[in-house]
């Protein structure tokens, strides 16, 4: 008897490994699309599957009007996602993985949580009022308002996010490019005036860099009183590459802590812009009177252009 009931234990654990090297269909990964309005991630307005997408899905959020689907709760990784339309897509908390496509053609919204894009992703606009974006993935953004909240994640891979459009920072409030991300200025930013910093840190994990491209002009509005300093880097180990044009303006003092590399032109107008994490420049540095140009630290090589004093 011990030996019939052993032969069909065997049998039994046989087919059930059979049956899971075939794969169950109720575990493999589906599309899951959004029926409803605005809402939460973690509702039930989902088809087919009403509970929600699982680890792997591909979602899809398109319905008519103008809605707002949110990420506020616990740790998923999808496949994809695509939001489109009119329809925009938030975080506010817990971590959202994509490992291939996340697509937007209206806003993303960031004010807590993390949001990790591991594929090519496309936003058509960017609003971060906290929260993290992070991932290894390529980010093109169409625009965007930075408040607060950081790019880059420890131990996610460094990633870049590029803007072809305009740029908005802040100014009194702090933005942070960590662990390794890139941000690609293609279109034009804007840094109000305030003494929040945009600190640049790498961690060791490859290079921080804030990259302003030819053709662009970054405007840096300053501080709001004359004796206050704000930071452009805030870290030995960032980097700031301007191939466009910096214009410092306002109040106070701008400083950069990691290398400052000019290929482009810097326009001091107003206040003092302060260059003390080293650096090199093959472009020009224009300083109009009553207005400071300071390198208070590391060393800096002047390869070429011009210093213009007004």
């Amino acid at each position: 008897m011990r030996r019939i009931w052993n032969s069909i234990q065997f049998r039994r654990t046989a087919v059930a490994a059979a049956v899971a090297a075939m794969g169950c269909p109720g575990a493999q990964a589906v599309t899951d699309t959004w029926t409803g309005t605005t809402g939460y991630w973690d509702g039930t307005t989902w088809s087919p599957n009403t509970s929600g997408p699982a680890t792997g899905d591909d979602v899809v959020i398109n319905v008519g009007g103008t809605n707002t689907v949110t990420y506020r709760t616990g740790t998923l990784t999808i496949n994809s996602l695509s939001v489109s339309g009119s329809n925009s897509f938030g975080v506010t908390g817990g971590i959202l993985a994509v490992t291939n496509a996340y697509s937007n053609a209206a806003n993303t919204a960031l004010s807590g949580g993390s949001l990790r894009l591991n594929g090519t992703s496309t936003m058509s606009a960017l609003t971060m009022s906290g929260g993290t974006l992070s991932g290894a993935g390529t980010v093109t953004v169409g625009s965007l308002s930075f408040g607060s909240g950081y790019m880059g994640e420890n131990g996610q891979g460094g990633g870049t996010t590029t803007v072809t459009g305009a740029a908005t920072f802040d100014g009194t409030q702090a933005q942070y490019i960590y662990y390794g991300r890139t941000l690609n200025l293609n279109g034009g930013a804007t840094w109000s005036a305030g003494t929040g910093s945009i600190s640049i840190y790498s961690g060791g994990q490859g290079t921080s860099t804030v990259n302003i491209a030819s053709g662009t002009t970054f405007t840096d509005a300053g501080t709001t009183s004359a004796g206050q300093t704000r930071y452009f880097g805030n870290h030995s180990d960032g980097v700031v590459n301007n191939a466009g044009t910096y214009v410092r303006s306002g109040l106070g003092t701008t400083q950069t802590n990691g290398a400052f590399n000019n290929t482009g032109a810097v326009q001091v107008n107003a206040g003092t812009f302060d260059v003390a994490g080293g650096g090199t420049s093959s472009g020009n540095f224009t300083v109009a009177s009553g207005a400071t140009l300071g390198f208070a630290g590391g060393t800096y090589s002047l390869t070429g252009g011009t210093l213009t004093n007004n």
